[in-house]
C-alpha cells in the first residue's frame, strides 16, 4: 500500500520529516520491513528512526529498526505502542507514543525526566510518594554524574 494512501504511515512519515527536517522518504518507508512490522504486528512495539553524521547523498544516514541503538551522535526518533495492539487508522493517535533522542541517551534521558516527568509525577495531580520522589533526585543526580564523566572523557579526546 502507497504511503498516501495509508494513514498511518502517513502519520509516521510526517513525524520522520518534522524531526530530522528532511523530505521526500516515501520511498525509504515504502516496502520498510521494519515499518510494516509495527504497523501490523500487534507485538512489535517499537520503530526507530536513527540519522547517524555518516557519508550518504545529504550528509547523513537515516536507518530504521524495530531495536533502540544509539550512539552519541546519533538523532532518533522512537515511535512506541502504548498497548499491543494492531494499529488502526481510529487508535494510532491512543496507541502510539513518541520518543526523540539528540546528542545521546543519557542527555536526552535526563531532560525528559527533568522537564516532563518529574513535574508531572511530583507536581502533578496525583502527587508521588516520598519513595518515589527520592528515588527520582537520586536519579536525576546519578544522570548528571554520568553526564560529566562523558564530557570529560570526551574533553580528553
Amino acid at each position: 500500500m502507497a504511503v498516501a494512501n495509508d494513514f498511518r504511515k502517513k502519520f509516521v512519515l510526517q513525524c520522520i520529516e518534522n524531526f530530522f527536517d528532511i523530505s521526500n522518504i516515501d520511498d525509504l518507508l515504502l516496502d520498510n520491513a521494519a515499518l510494516e512490522r509495527f504497523l501490523n504486528d500487534q507485538f512489535c512495539t517499537k520503530f526507530c528512526v536513527r540519522r547517524t553524521p555518516e557519508a550518504s547523498i545529504d550528509g547523513h544516514r537515516i536507518t530504521f529498526s524495530n531495536e533502540v541503538s544509539c550512539k552519541h551522535n546519533d538523532q532518533l526518533i522512537v515511535f512506541f505502542k502504548t498497548r499491543t495492539e494492531e494499529l488502526t487508522a481510529d487508535n494510532l493517535h491512543d496507541v502510539i507514543s513518541t520518543a526523540t533522542l539528540a546528542g545521546g541517551a543519557v542527555t536526552s534521558f535526563l531532560q525528559t525526566i527533568q522537564n516532563i516527568y518529574i513535574p508531572a509525577i511530583i507536581q502533578g495531580d496525583h502527587k508521588a510518594s516520598q519513595g518515589i520522589r527520592e528515588a527520582l533526585v537520586q536519579l536525576e543526580t546519578k544522570l548528571k554524574g554520568e553526564i560529566q564523566e562523558i564530557e570529560s572523557v570526551a574533553g580528553e579526546d
